[in-house]
């Protein structure tokens, strides 16, 4: 079986979450076993409470809008993105900050990579389609509390109803 995961860790190579992809892409990942839909949280002294999805995940709000449940001040995201649809994944992923309130920090090969403030002000952004590294601030947001992750869970059953 094959597996795609997320490993988060701490300090001493503490290992915080090792997470599976919940939603491998269709086809392209058909070989590919999902894990659990349970978002992986973890409450840090610098950065807040750090949750974490891959790629994919983030285009399933029902699943990201556990971070805005769970209280995520960053959501973490390392993604494989490839082609055409590389800027716009992004930017379609800037829509679960709003959502769900949280900073994004996304974390690309091969597509873009950047930080998302819980507004959706794209702050930082730089296409990842060379051998370039990468650096920049990762500036810490006070979290928001929109109403979509509570108001979510009533109005998505309606929705799907019609």
């Amino acid at each position: 079986r094959v597996f795609n995961c997320f490993a988060l860790l701490g300090e001493g190579g503490l290992v915080l979450w090792n997470y599976t992809k919940a939603f491998p892409v269709p086809v392209t990942e058909s070989h590919v076993t999902a894990g659990p839909a349970i978002l992986p949280t973890t409450s840090t002294k610098q950065l807040g409470m750090l949750g974490g999805a891959i790629c994919f995940d983030l285009d399933h709000p029902s699943f990201i809008r556990q971070a805005g449940l769970a209280g995520v001040d960053v959501l973490l995201q390392p993604s494989w993105t490839w082609g055409s649809i590389a800027h716009r994944h992004f930017q379609d992923n800037a829509v679960r900050a709003i959502e769900n309130g949280v900073s994004l920090f996304r974390c690309a090969s091969g597509g873009t990579s950047g930080f998302v403030s819980p507004t959706g002000r794209i702050l930082s952004q730089a296409d990842g389609f060379s051998n370039e590294t990468l650096t920049f601030s990762l500036p810490l947001y006070p979290r928001r509390s929109p109403p979509y992750p509570m108001l979510g869970l009533v109005l998505d059953p309606l929705l799907t109803i019609l």
